[in-house]
């Protein structure tokens, strides 16, 4: 596999200079670097669905990235879920630099994940620590000069030292605009009334320091006004006990029991589901589960898990109202549907072991999307070696089991996976 052959040939933009369209040009590259069966596709069906890919409406970007938000919602990757394609070299090419908005990575989460991911991908197989092409700074595009476009040298190879310290220079690049954007995502709570209870008593600490200080200017400077002294805290009392519930990520989400009424294909990709999850009426979902379950009668009647409090996604003609939970593999070629326990009803929500118990009350759609909760529990969502769906928080090196009254939920028989 030489990646360097194929980028230099799609993404830097060799094939516009030399008049070749960039599926062609990359077919040319995979054959010329031996590596067909890697970038195209090693069966007539995997073929098949990297040659679709390249030759989607590149025309409409709209469109085309509706098309790839809800194939990414199942995949790592646009034509086959375990590594890159041609088809995401040629994607990627597409719209590097048309990219620009702020709301794009909240409405477009798969597509912003994929995007980063190619970013660096084109960037550690070149060498070049400015991303190639463009760099995303907070997926708005940043062209970069034509010296930072410039393709690699001839057969591609960038040295093993050098690449790796460009390699590093670009996750240093990577790291500090992260950074940023979380000292400004920080500074935004402060300004909003839904700011966290930390970001809230900030405010008043903040006063008090002020007025201290000035307290103490006038004593200094011969003042007779003495520091007036501060009444100590209040005691902590039980009405402090749902801060260390709000601590426990997984709990921001209203995952509950739902079961499947009606099913059918949608589009390619996609099944359309009528799901009851406890509510007045059922939910319509969307999920990209065609190339895993071969019928959607397969669906129909199945008990399911699905995150409700997420903001409502529009795909194709329809508007998918929450996520159903899968587990999957690592190399994404096996996805299961998580199973709760037998008995559990629509509208049951799941706890975890050895935490604090589901909350009453959930937080707004708007608020999990610009919190990014989903984001930062589907980090930790596995199933562990006995099949069981957990939460994993890395940080402090614990496990957390999710059950529904008590009972564990299963991953569909994907051992040591991951669920999302």
């Amino acid at each position: 596999m030489d990646a360097s052959k194929l980028i230099a040939a799609v993404v830097h933009g060799a094939a516009v200079k030399a008049d070749v369209s960039p599926v062609d040009a990359a077919k040319a590259a995979a054959q010329a670097a031996g590596s067909e069966a890697y970038w195209l596709g090693s069966t007539e069906e995997e073929k098949a669905r990297v040659a679709s890919w390249m030759q989607a409406e590149l025309s409409n970007d709209k469109m085309l990235v509706a098309d790839l938000e809800r194939a990414l919602a199942s995949s790592s990757f646009a034509a086959l879920p375990a590594h890159e394609t041609a088809a995401d070299l040629v994607l990627y090419s597409a719209l590097c630099n048309k990219i620009s908005g702020e709301t794009f990575q909240q409405t477009n989460p798969n597509v912003a994940r994929w995007l980063n991911h190619m970013q660096t991908f084109v960037a550690r197989n070149t060498g070049n620590p400015q991303l190639s092409k463009f760099r995303v700074a907070g997926l708005k595009a940043t062209v970069q000069s034509e010296a930072q476009q410039s393709a690699p040298a001839p057969g591609g190879s960038v040295p093993a030292a050098a690449a790796e310290k460009q390699a590093k220079k670009a996750e240093k690049v990577e790291e500090k605009a992260e950074k940023k954007e979380e000292k400004a995502a920080k500074k935004d709570e402060k300004k909003t009334p839904e700011a966290s209870s930390d970001a809230g008593a900030a405010a008043p600490a903040s006063a008090d320091a002020k007025k201290e200080k000035k307290e103490k200017k006038a004593a200094t400077e011969g003042g007779e006004e003495e520091p007036k002294k501060k009444k100590a805290p209040a005691p902590a009392t039980a009405a402090a006990a749902p801060a260390a519930n709000a601590e426990f990520v997984p709990n921001q989400l209203d995952v509950r029991v739902g079961k499947i009424r009606s099913a059918k294909q949608f589009t390619e990709k996609l099944y359309i589901e009528e799901i009851d999850v406890g509510e007045d009426k059922p939910r319509t979902i969307c999920s990209g589960l065609v190339a895993f379950y071969a019928s959607a009668d397969m669906l129909v009647g199945k008990d399911v898990l699905v995150v409700c409090n997420l903001k409502p996604r529009k795909m194709a003609d329809s508007e998918s109202e929450g996520m159903v939970l899968a587990a999957s593999n690592a190399d994404k070629t096996v996805v299961k549907l998580v199973e709760p326990p037998a008995g559990s009803k629509p509208g049951d929500h799941v706890a975890y072991t050895d935490a604090p118990p589901t909350p009453a009350e959930f937080p707004e759609p708007n608020k999990v999307a610009k919190k990014k909760i989903l984001e930062a529990v589907m980090a930790g969502w596995v199933t562990d070696s006995d099949g069981r769906v957990a939460w994993t928080d890395k940080e402090a090196g614990k496990t957390y089991i999710m059950t529904i009254n008590g009972q564990p939920i299963l991953g569909g028989d994907v051992k040591g996976g991951t669920v999302g």
